[in-house]
């Protein structure tokens, strides 16, 4: 298991949100579970943002890294 610290301490990022997130791993956006990380990288992927069921960096309602 991943601590979402770890993530963004790699990427230099600050989290905004849930601090505590932990995650087994990656995913791609419309294919990961809800105990995977995954990432919107273009509009596409932030208008499906209902369909992904994974904890998303950019879904404001959970929390992002920026």
């Amino acid at each position: 298991m991943y601590n979402i610290k770890e993530v963004a301490e790699l990427i230099s990022g600050k989290i905004v949100g849930n601090e505590n997130l932990i995650f087994k791993r990656l995913a791609p956006f419309f294919y990961a579970t809800e105990d995977e990380l995954t990432f919107a990288a273009d509009e596409k992927m932030l208008k499906s943002i209902d369909k992904c069921t994974a904890w998303c960096n950019n879904c404001s309602t959970v929390g992002k890294i920026c």
